[in-house]
């Protein structure tokens, strides 16, 4: 418990942080142990101090932020404790075109979930039958994170595109939804009583192409203006 903490923390300081969304993801793993542990959870030690490492970097970055970009303004305290001001710029000029926000979101959600999803076909029967398991506290953790991982990569995907007008099936923004891969992989092992070598051979394969075949970032009708 203690090294997921640290694992967050370190991961919050990796890149340029999603502000406020990545409290919302935050909530929902909390709301997840609540549910399948229950309100015992918060006298368990271990539980606080695992939250008291990730919460340290966390608030030592916000505070350097605050230190070099806020204007002391109560406005400008929302945005500045961000690591990325230009993000927060972004996602107020989506929300203020919400018209092109909900465009954004339908042309980008087939191009994620598909390429996301693609690989995976040959265990399309063993991702059914985990999702069938949903009410089970390892396979629910599971699909909430790669539910909050796709939704947010959807998300910015369709923000970005709002202000940059690239074409709707421009691949560059499935890289958002990719870490996804890791907890569906875990479903996958785990659900795979017997693997098939078959299975996992059609599924490298079409990882491979995936990778060595240029992406449609690459093509000129596609590319970025």
């Amino acid at each position: 418990m203690l090294f997921a903490g640290l694992a967050a923390g370190i991961g919050y300081l990796s890149k340029a942080s999603i502000g406020w969304f990545f409290i919302i993801a935050g909530i929902g793993g909390f709301i997840y142990r609540l549910m399948f542990r229950g309100w015992g959870v918060l006298r368990n030690g271990w539980y606080w101090a695992a939250i008291g490492i990730f919460a340290l970097p966390v608030a030592l970055w916000s505070y350097r932020n605050l230190s070099l970009f806020w204007d002391g303004s109560p406005g400008g305290l929302i945005d500045a404790w961000q690591t990325s001001g230009i993000i927060s710029g972004l996602v107020a000029t989506a929300f203020g075109h919400p018209d092109q926000l909900l465009i954004g979101l339908a042309g980008k959600l087939p191009v994620m979930a598909g390429l996301l999803l693609l690989p995976y076909l040959p265990f399309v029967d063993v991702l059914w039958r985990q999702l069938k398991q949903w009410r089970s506290e390892e396979v629910f953790g599971l699909w909430l994170a790669i539910g909050l991982i796709f939704v947010l990569g959807w998300f910015f995907g369709a923000v970005f595109w709002v202000t940059d007008q690239t074409s709707l099936l421009w691949a560059d923004n499935v890289r958002y939804v990719m870490p996804a891969t890791i907890a569906l992989l875990w479903l996958v092992v785990r659900g795979d009583a017997r693997p098939a070598i078959w299975r996992w051979s059609i599924c490298f394969l079409i990882l491979f192409l995936m990778s060595m075949l240029p992406p449609t970032y690459y093509l000129p009708e596609f590319a970025p203006a």
